[in-house]
């Protein structure tokens, strides 16, 4: 059987983080989250949503249905910062996820993402994925933004 390339990302899970000045306060929020992929032969995603859990919590489920085995995955993160409409930001980087699994990639913004997403999902060895992909019920605690190097705003 032959091991194709996915290359598809999640269009971040579009982050609003509300930064107060006063006490040092800080609210971040999950507010959209959109999925694509860019060869639907080679997986698809059934499912990608966002659950409000409560006020100031969200949730997100995403299902990525495998029909091939993929032995090389590109994950696309940019992060928008609004500022008269959403303008890139600092970060937009594509990370091959099959080396970062296997220690190939040593970069603190990919580190934090592993942190938030290991405890949620079966992305938790090196490729080749031949398994559905899936991320359940991803919760995101205000306390793990504070780890996030970024400046005061707001984000998606």
């Amino acid at each position: 059987m032959k091991a194709y390339r996915f290359h598809g990302f999640l269009l971040a899970f579009s982050l609003i983080n509300l930064f107060q000045n006063t006490a040092a306060i800080y609210v971040t929020r999950l507010s959209n989250l959109k999925c694509k992929s860019f060869d639907e032969e080679m997986a698809v995603f059934q499912e990608c949503r966002l659950r409000v859990v409560r006020r100031g919590l969200s949730a997100a489920t995403v299902h990525i249905k495998v029909l091939r085995p993929i032995t090389e995955l590109m994950v696309n993160v940019a992060i928008y910062k609004k500022a008269s409409g959403y303008k890139p930001f600092l970060y937009n980087t594509t990370y091959d996820l099959c080396r970062w699994k296997t220690g190939g990639i040593q970069n603190v913004l990919a580190r934090i993402a592993n942190n938030f997403i290991a405890e949620f999902s079966n992305i938790n060895h090196t490729c080749p994925y031949e398994h559905d992909l899936i991320i359940q019920n991803m919760t995101v605690s205000e306390d793990k933004f504070k780890l996030m190097p970024i400046p005061p705003g707001e984000y998606m």
